[in-house]
Parts: C-alpha cells; sequence; structure tokens
C-alpha cells in the first residue's frame, strides 16, 4: 500500500499481533515510533517491525510517500474499510474518520490494535 500525506499527517499507536509490517520510503521524511524509538526515514530507507511491537508513524516534509508491507497481508485494508475516497488529491486540513465504529470493526478484523 503507498500512503502519502503532508507534513503531521500520522497513523497513530498500533500493533499487530500475527502481522510483520515493512515500512519503505519513496520520498520524504517519515518518523517511525516503535518499541519506545524513535527513528526518522528518508527515500530509500526501510524498516521492518516484527508483530507485536507498538508503532506510530508520522510524515515530517512538506509531502511524504511510503510503502507499507504486510505479512501475512490483511491490515492494507484499513483504508479501504474504514476510509473515504477523495474525491479529488487535495489533502485535508485534519485526518480522521467520520466513523469510529467502522474503524474499531475494520481494526479488528485486520489484526490492527490500536494503543489507549
Amino acid at each position: 500500500t503507498v500512503t502519502e500525506g503532508p507534513k503531521g499527517t500520522a497513523v497513530p499507536a498500533h500493533a499487530h499481533a500475527r502481522t510483520h509490517e515493512g515500512i519503505y520510503v519513496l520520498d520524504g521524511r517519515l518518523r517511525v515510533s516503535a518499541d519506545g524509538e524513535e527513528h526518522v526515514l528518508i527515500g530509500g530507507d526501510f524498516m521492518s517491525i516484527p508483530s507485536g511491537v507498538e508503532h506510530a508513524v508520522a510524515c515530517d516534509a512538506q509531502l511524504t510517500r511510503f510503502v507499507s508491507m504486510y505479512g501475512p497481508a490483511g491490515p492494507e485494508r484499513l483504508y479501504e474499510l474504514a476510509g473515504a475516497v477523495a474525491e479529488q488529491r487535495i489533502f485535508p486540513e485534519a485526518a480522521g474518520t467520520d466513523d469510529e465504529g467502522r474503524l474499531d470493526a475494520a481494526a479488528a478484523e485486520l489484526d490492527v490494535t490500536f494503543a489507549g
């Protein structure tokens, strides 16, 4: 899954009980907090996050693009099941969800447990 966003766009702290995640930064700068340590990734950097490790990501450049890979597959569908397709390629002022219940149901189905 390719994700892109302006500075400040973030995925809150979460973990995957059974899924290993890999992140590869295409452009920009990505801050990744994993297991209590903060890492700054730039274009060409890769980070491997084993299952069970709590992590969060935040775009830290005017535009950041990164690829997320999962083994086994599944969590990449979170955006599809809980998000909304944008009419235009214009980033919203604030990220969020219109339906917390839909997000919670998708997360439970896809091995995503949000912290807190």
